[in-house]
């Protein structure tokens, strides 16, 4: 140890961020970097290109280099591997350029999505045929998920003037991020006293007509008598971006919720640059990385009603008008349905993106 001590083997030398900023680099200064952390004991760096919008004014930032991925940053890439392994370095490399894993070759059939909705009130006792508004959406990019209808409460309900909303809806339904250090998270599970009356439908009440929509957004549906609200539920991108990457990487954050998504972006990204390294990867180059969370909320996909029900035991569906801050059944139980919820999009963050990222990288 005390041989160790005085004179580290390489294997034991600190490892840097090696910043790509702007892919700004040439063949000579990446040798000039590697060869000065050879001399100064290094075991070898992290490759990350990323922009630098954040950290100085528009002047002072590096010229654009070759975009990440791109045939000319590659052979760069491939220069750097080379010359580490002349020196007995180990590289890493950052899957993206910047932070919030995306580019601009994610669709938005692949970009992060939250659920989004339309309301209207029927007659019933009739053939309804009518055309139900289109959600919110962004990129004027929707898909539904279903259309949902129970009766209207008029008789004895609490007024939604005077009726206490669900605390934080926002942060419980997974819309909004919940940043930085969080040691007390108990207002994820409080909420206002239950008043008797105020629930806006029992879960039984609930039908799910969403087989009545058809691809022009009209529904036709033999309303049972009485006053009916109906509820059309779906999914739309956010509006996240990669941040601070170099200029030419901008683009929509991936869907973090899907393997498909993620493998997707694996095979047109990553896959071609661990090919041309050939040998090398998994010697030379030895890790690989995708930095930082910094791109709000998420909490839906599809596939995500499967993942929901594999996980909790029962259907989401019908519980989805909670997340329009409707309460169902009783205040108690649309809490407990938006903590599965969370728990869901926590699993699939882990499962169908970091685990499959893992399982990916050792292949």
């Amino acid at each position: 140890m005390e041989t160790n001590f005085q004179n580290p083997p390489r294997e034991a030398g600190v490892r840097c961020w090696w910043w790509w900023l702007n892919s700004n680099v040439t063949k000579e200064a990446i040798t000039r970097d590697l060869e000065e952390m050879h001399k100064k004991g290094f075991s070898g760096a992290m490759i990350f290109d990323a922009g630098t919008e954040l950290r100085w004014g528009p002047d002072e930032n590096p010229p654009n280099g070759p975009q990440f991925g791109g045939p000319e940053w590659t052979e760069l890439y491939l220069h750097a591997l080379q010359e580490a392994k002349r020196l007995g370095l180990k590289i890493g490399l950052s899957i993206q350029s910047g932070w919030n894993l995306g580019g601009p070759r994610v669709t938005l059939d692949d970009t992060a999505k939250q659920i989004t909705w339309s309301e209207i009130q029927i007659k019933g006792g009739q053939t309804v045929n009518e055309t139900l508004p289109t959600p919110k959406s962004n990129y004027d990019y929707y898909r539904d998920i279903s259309v949902l209808a129970w009766p209207t409460k008029t008789s004895g309900a609490i007024q939604d003037a005077t009726r206490q909303p669900i605390r934080d809806l926002t942060a419980k339904s997974g819309a909004k991020e919940l940043g930085g250090s969080a040691p007390d998270c108990r207002f994820l599970l409080d909420d206002f006293p239950s008043v008797e009356g105020e629930e806006d439908a029992r879960l039984d009440d609930i039908v799910d007509i969403g087989s009545h929509l058809d691809e022009h957004g009209v529904l036709t549906w033999e309303a049972p008598d009485g006053d009916w609200t109906v509820m059309r539920i779906g999914y739309t991108p956010t509006t996240a971006h990669v941040a601070t990457s170099s200029d030419n990487w901008k683009g929509h954050v991936l869907d973090y919720l899907s393997k498909e998504s993620f493998l997707r972006y694996w095979h047109d990204v990553v896959d071609p640059l661990l090919q041309v390294a050939g040998p090398m990867a998994g010697t030379v180059l030895t890790q690989l990385e995708t930095d930082s969370w910094e791109c709000g909320g998420m909490n839906w996909s599809p596939g995500f009603a499967e993942d929901f029900e594999r996980y909790n035991g029962y259907d989401p569906i019908r519980y989805l008008p909670i997340v329009a801050g409707k309460i169902i059944e009783d205040r108690r139980a649309s809490n407990a349905f938006l903590a599965d919820l969370r728990k869901t999009i926590a699993h699939c963050v882990s499962e169908n993106h970091y685990k499959t990222f893992a399982e990916q990288a050792a292949r």
